[in-house]
């Protein structure tokens, strides 16, 4: 190869839909981000305009690309909600307004000339969890992301499963209390309802209410709407009994889905990630401790639980790392 002349590299675009930002990023065969650009994601204007914005980022980061002396050789769309792996279709998408049959896929492909692909932005995660982050060393593993909902992700012989038609892996609605909170999903006492930024906030609410004392009402001035993951932590740093007891419950009910989830499963790790994790050990301890209370005791001494590593960059990197594992198969 003469001096003058480089070698050209292979990126791929990952781009996370959220319910108010989109996150795009070109990434290298390493992982390594690139360029990053975060838009709004504009919801309200429907499916349309989201996805002329997607598209608009696709373009930009392809663009981009060029200018680093690469080639695109795909992207990847990780969305929220229900995903047709059939049809490549988003079946519905609940924080998205009017996001219900869209054939995101078709829409997206329009007018490039590199292949795009459609992924569960839980199922991307897992999947960057697993190229880069917690999971790099393992092959089989599982991860529950903890935010306003808990999403999952299955890697199973380094593959992202998707049951019969892609809704496979949804952690979140594992059945905790036949009589327990009501989830948005219409049951009562799934792992979501209890154990999420939306199920701490009411458990927490739930308990104040009830005479429960706490350093909690005075941080939030007497407005309990004002009462998050958050507040809850920090309650729990200054010592509130409350606030420990809250983390330590949401901890223990973690560590029960876990073990139903390796009892079926047997995976090598499950690693915990998500907005609610920043509580770090006052959640983490209390859900191995239940899984040690609880598991098998060869599964205990074999499965890893430990915290995910890639934070907010889980989704788009994952959706780039996806694209290149179609690229070698």
């Amino acid at each position: 190869m003469p001096k003058s002349q480089k070698k050209i590299s292979s990126f791929a675009i990952g781009i996370d839909l959220g319910g108010q930002s989109i996150k795009g990023a070109l990434v290298d065969t390493k992982g390594k981000i690139i360029k990053d650009i975060v838009v709004p994601t504009e919801g309200s204007k429907g499916p349309k305009h989201v996805i002329r914005v997607m598209r608009n980022l696709v373009k930009d980061l392809s663009d981009i690309a060029i200018t680093k002396n690469g080639k695109v050789v795909g992207a990847c769309v990780a969305t929220p909600g229900l995903v047709d792996m059939k049809e490549w279709i988003v079946r519905i998408a609940p924080n998205l307004p009017g996001w219900v049959d869209v054939p995101l896929l078709k829409e997206m492909q329009k007018g490039f000339d590199f292949p795009l692909y459609l992924e569960n932005d839980a199922n991307a995660a897992a999947y960057g969890e697993f190229w880069i982050g917690a999971g790099k060393n393992v092959k089989t593993m599982i991860v529950l992301t903890l935010g306003t909902g808990i999403g999952g992700g299955l890697i199973l012989d380094g593959k992202v499963w998707h049951g019969a038609d892609g809704s496979g892996g949804e952690v979140g609605h594992i059945n905790l209390y036949p009589n327990g909170i009501p989830c948005g999903c219409g049951n009562p006492g799934c792992l979501e309802a209890h154990t999420s930024a939306i199920g701490i906030t009411k458990r927490t609410k739930m308990a104040i209410e009830a005479g429960e004392q706490s350093l909690i009402k005075k941080m939030v001035k007497g407005d309990l709407d004002k009462i998050s993951p958050k507040v809850v932590y920090q309650a729990a740093t200054k010592g509130d009994k409350l606030a420990k007891k809250i983390l330590e419950d949401t901890g223990r009910d973690i560590g029960v889905g876990i073990m139903s989830l390796v009892n079926l499963l047997n995976p090598e790790m499950v690693a915990l990630g998500g907005g609610v994790m920043e509580a770090g050990d006052y959640i983490l301890k209390p859900a191995k401790d239940e899984f040690r209370k609880r598991g098998f005791k060869w599964l205990i001494a074999r499965t890893k639980i430990v915290k995910a590593k890639l934070g907010n960059e889980a989704g788009r990197v994952g959706a780039a790392g996806i694209v290149f594992s179609m690229n070698t198969q």
